[in-house]
């Protein structure tokens, strides 16, 4: 489910700002930097660390992968 708020803003991207549908597909492969320069040159007023901490809160999680921990018993004590 699309938030409204992200939903305005692909909207907003396609209708105002003319950017491609092949663009707006690849948006959340873009790297933080490019965003923060597509957004400094609109007027971002706030700073590229920042930036990136609210990208990487939208990002899509990689799915955990399962795995096996492997477990050895102790040694035997040597006579």
């Amino acid at each position: 489910m699309i938030l409204r708020e992200f939903e305005a803003e692909i909207l907003r991207l396609y209708h105002v700002e003319h950017w491609r549908i092949g663009t707006l597909a690849r948006y959340s492969s873009l790297r933080a930097p490019r965003l923060y320069d597509m957004v400094h040159e609109r007027g971002h007023p706030g700073r590229p660390d920042h930036f990136r901490t609210i990208v990487a809160r939208y990002r899509p999680r990689p799915a955990a992968e399962a795995y096996l921990r492997l477990r050895t018993l102790p040694a035997l004590p040597l006579r």
